[in-house]
């Protein structure tokens, strides 16, 4: 089973799922749990082949995303949980599209930010790009690159740090150096 943890709350029935992007885990969600756990019960999740669910996985079952997203749900059943609110963030959005495809009526609402629905010929393009690029780029440059494309703004600064500190624990400790 993947890593996860739950908060329950003493007086809500209502769950909160979130499910984290590539290259990332459930602590890119620490600002949102702070508030969410004062109203909700909240599930965080690392998903196949990220954080704390990195070792359990081959690198060939990391990327089947109807099998991600079964991993949720089985998450779900195991807490006895019917139903609840999805929040996504970039690749966990494909991941939240597949929950609600594959065992309808489990989502309540879907929020997904910074959504990548599917994978078009532009988001294709730019993977084999960044294929390409990896064989004379470091490893933490892409991710640096990366995190200043999708999030360029000056006022997310901070969530930009974050994303790449992920990036890094999840390349391991010789990713800096590519």
């Amino acid at each position: 089973m993947i890593y996860h943890k739950a908060f329950t709350h003493k007086k809500s029935d209502t769950w909160v799922v979130f499910v984290h992007g590539a290259g990332g885990s459930n602590a890119v969600w620490f600002r949102q749990l702070r508030d969410f756990k004062k109203h909700f019960n909240v599930l965080l999740i690392d998903l196949r082949g990220h954080g704390k669910s990195k070792e359990h996985y081959s690198q060939e079952e990391i990327y089947r995303f109807n099998e991600i997203a079964l991993d949720v749900v089985q998450i779900m059943d195991h807490l006895q949980i019917q139903k609840a609110h999805f929040v996504g963030i970039s690749l966990g959005c494909i991941v939240i599209r597949a929950i609600d495809k594959l065992a309808p009526g489990r989502a309540e609402s879907i929020i997904l930010g910074g959504a990548v629905i599917q994978f078009n010929s532009k988001i294709k393009v730019l993977l084999n790009t960044a294929k390409l690029l990896h064989y004379i780029l470091p490893y933490m440059w892409l991710y640096r690159l990366n995190a200043w494309i999708l999030i360029p703004s000056k006022k997310h600064a901070e969530s930009r740090k974050l994303f790449i500190r992920e990036a890094i624990k999840l390349g391991g400790k010789n990713s800096e150096n590519g």
